[in-house]
């Protein structure tokens, strides 16, 4: 399957996923945006109750650092906006110089400085689409409810 086709699969996939018409043309500039990035991956996660999640690697004979995003699934399309903000929040980690150190411990508070960075990557990012203007509040108390799972807030 050629690059173009898996780009509009994936765009009509989280259109889907997140049903929500109004933003439908932000999914696709986003979705349009990873593919031109060198991250390996966007998908849907299925199988996995965790939340949505990235995960950088490190190939063993070359260095390569490789990037990929995992978006939960909610089992009911169109319920779940949040799934969008999670979009952002992980490319923000991906525009982040910063890593954690791959097959390491991970430092508490370089973890929370990322966390920071990428929800402060993902409000800059939001404020480019006046399509999401009117789910400020709702993206705000869902990068409050995440930030506080690491104990920000």
């Amino acid at each position: 399957m050629d690059n173009s086709t898996r780009l509009a699969q994936r765009i009509k996939e989280f259109q889907h996923l997140i049903g929500v018409p109004k933003y439908n043309s932000v999914i696709a500039a986003l979705i349009t945006e990873v593919f031109a990035l060198p991250i390996e991956e966007i998908s849907v996660d299925y199988q996995s109750p965790n939340p949505s999640r990235h995960r950088t690697t490190q190939e063993a004979t070359t260095g390569k650092e490789s990037y990929r995003i995992f978006i939960r699934a909610t089992g009911e399309p169109g319920h779940d906006r949040m799934l969008l903000f999670d979009i952002l929040h992980e490319l923000g980690h991906f525009h982040d110089p910063v890593r954690l150190p791959i097959g390491q411990p991970i430092d508490s508070i370089l973890q929370r400085d990322r966390e920071l960075q990428a929800w402060q990557w993902a409000d800059e990012k939001f404020n480019q689409y006046p399509e999401l203007e009117a789910d400020w509040a709702l993206y705000k108390a869902h990068q409050r409810r995440c930030l506080g799972t690491y104990g920000i807030g």
